[in-house]
């Protein structure tokens, strides 16, 4: 059966399975893998474990680790299982990693998010209003080249993986401001793969090699890494997978594509045990100063005095009624989701390389549970 639609059905079987009396009982801490059994199964039984790829999850409560699981292969035909140290690609989430690497360098003064972009990326002139500040939050109104017809001639010309520069380098010529800078959201990959290149640019040092130095390496995040490059080779890393057509039970490795070498907005991999201890860096503010994660973590203030609910490299909205520091992330056969729910210390990962699944109606379906079921 889909995994998709195991993952749905699951949603509604434990609905209705547990009871709100169960819930409203005082929290048991050795109670959580109980109370959240019905999720296990079900997720356990949409997943051959040996045979296709999987799913690893945790939700983590005042730092310590209080639901996780693991199924599937990572692998397919080496037959290696997905573990909590096994890399996967990231795709969206890596939008945080972009965001705190500019925030590192506002805060050292090496740039500021309110400066013009051009000043910094010269391809980007004809945008003069475009700040760092309107990248970050999805307001810049910059054009989306990877939806027009100037990339996919640009790609089929070339005949090989772009790079950042190749696309910034289109907005020289190419394209207008969607809107004003500044007076809306409009969700933007362009926007983050141009901030990629202002990482480089500012630090001299390449877009890996920065998060590396100033983010994986002081977090021990130690199953980290960009992969830039077709020929670059992640540890143990996990294949992203799709569904045959043509077979009912046949996995396809879904995992290369030319803009995989396209950084800042896709391209980082890190692991489950990795992302802890990333969520609970943003959580202490270990990276940047109080005064920068408030402005990251606030919603930005639109020209017509409405309110986005984008930060930088987070979305900043309520799940299940409660205020969550969230986002999630589809390329390829990748699918994770991610939240942070700071008044509940509670932190929920979930990553999965099958196209199929759904990690954020997962992710969803266990803060719910755990939302109500979790006292101080």
């Amino acid at each position: 059966m889909c995994f998709k639609l195991l993952i749905n059905r699951f949603f509604i079987f434990i609905c209705l399975t547990l009871s709100i009396d169960s819930l409203c009982v005082a929290t048991d801490y050795s109670r959580i893998e109980d109370l959240l059994a019905p999720i296990t199964a079900n997720v356990r039984e949409s997943i051959d474990s040996d045979t296709s790829p999987g799913i690893t999850f945790q939700a983590i409560w005042k730092g310590e680790i209080i639901y996780a699981h693991h199924y599937g292969l990572a692998d397919i035909e080496k037959g290696t299982h997905l573990t909590p140290s096994t890399p996967i690609r990231l795709a969206s989430l890596s939008k945080a990693f972009t965001a705190m690497a500019i925030m590192i360098l506002a805060d050292e003064k090496k740039l500021y998010l309110d400066s013009p972009v051009y000043t910094i990326i010269p391809e980007l002139r004809r945008f003069k209003n475009v700040t760092i500040r309107h990248l970050l939050n999805h307001t810049s109104g910059i054009p989306d080249y990877h939806n027009s017809e100037i990339l996919r001639s640009y790609n089929y010309d070339k005949k090989r993986e772009l790079r950042n520069r190749d696309l910034v380098a289109l907005y020289e010529k190419w394209g207008e401001l969607k809107f004003v800078s500044g007076s809306r959201f409009q969700y933007s990959n362009p926007g983050y793969e141009v901030l990629a290149l202002i990482i480089e640019r500012v630090s001299e040092k390449r877009y890996g090699d920065y998060l590396h130095s100033r983010i994986f390496e002081p977090l021990g995040m130690v199953h980290s890494m960009v992969r830039d490059n077709p020929d670059v080779f992640v540890e143990c890393s996990a294949l992203g997978y799709r569904k045959s057509n043509n077979k009912k039970d046949q996995w396809i490795v879904n995992d290369e594509h030319w803009a995989n070498g396209i950084l800042g907005a896709g391209g980082v991999y890190a692991s489950l045990d990795d992302l802890r201890k990333w969520t609970r860096a943003i959580r202490t503010r270990s990276l940047i100063s109080e005064e920068m994660s408030m402005q990251a973590f606030t919603p930005v203030e639109l020209l017509d005095g409405s309110t986005s609910n984008y930060g930088f490299g987070w979305v900043l909205s309520a799940i299940k009624g409660h205020r969550a520091i969230h986002h999630t992330g589809s390329w390829v056969g990748f699918r994770t989701a991610i939240a942070i729910f700071p008044e509940n210390d509670l932190e929920i990962i979930v990553l999965s390389n099958s196209s199929s699944a759904n990690p954020t109606i997962l992710r969803n379906t266990i803060a719910e549970f755990l939302l109500k079921e979790l006292k101080d």
